[in-house]
């Protein structure tokens, strides 16, 4: 399938018509849908999704890469871009790469949550590990709205774009 924003919008006014979008921070366990966007590559394509959603009623959690070889969530710009996000009544959670570490994963998503803290200026309660099916690696988040949790994340219940995992 070839993807288009056009295509997108008609998923999404599916969506809305068998129930209701909430963030990661907002499941308490109710039939919804959970739209999560895991922000690799490009934040400005992040921004012009979120506004798509945004216009569409539709909430997401947006999961930002602290670590990112391909932005810096530190630059002016992106600063600028990823509060557009929040803005848009998105939640902006944690994506973790936990290959960067050895060992203490809760303690370093913490860490790697302040960052993103200090420019949203709000705190972060959610988040999604990168790539764990790369390697069956599933450390836990005790401190956190795990997006990999059994709360979250069933198979049967799941859809990816990406992977399928």
């Amino acid at each position: 399938m070839i993807f288009s924003y056009k295509e997108l919008s008609k998923y999404y006014e599916k969506i809305k018509y068998l129930g209701e979008t909430l963030l990661f921070n907002e499941f308490r366990g109710q039939k919804c849908f959970l739209i999560r966007h895991d922000v690799d590559w490009d934040l400005e394509l992040a921004l012009k999704l979120a506004e798509l959603e945004n216009k569409l009623e539709i909430k997401s959690t947006y999961f930002i890469l602290i670590t990112s070889n391909l932005y810096n969530v530190l630059s002016p710009s992106n600063i600028k871009l990823i509060n557009k996000i929040k803005k848009l009544n998105h939640e902006i959670g944690l994506h973790f790469d936990a290959s960067n570490y050895k060992s203490n994963y809760d303690n370093h998503a913490k860490k790697e949550a302040k960052i993103l803290e200090s420019i949203i200026d709000q705190k972060v309660y959610s988040i999604s590990l990168h790539n764990p099916s790369m390697d069956g690696f599933y450390p836990k988040f005790p401190s956190f709205n795990d997006a990999y949790s059994k709360k979250y994340f069933k198979k049967e219940y799941y859809l990816s774009d990406a992977r399928f995992d």
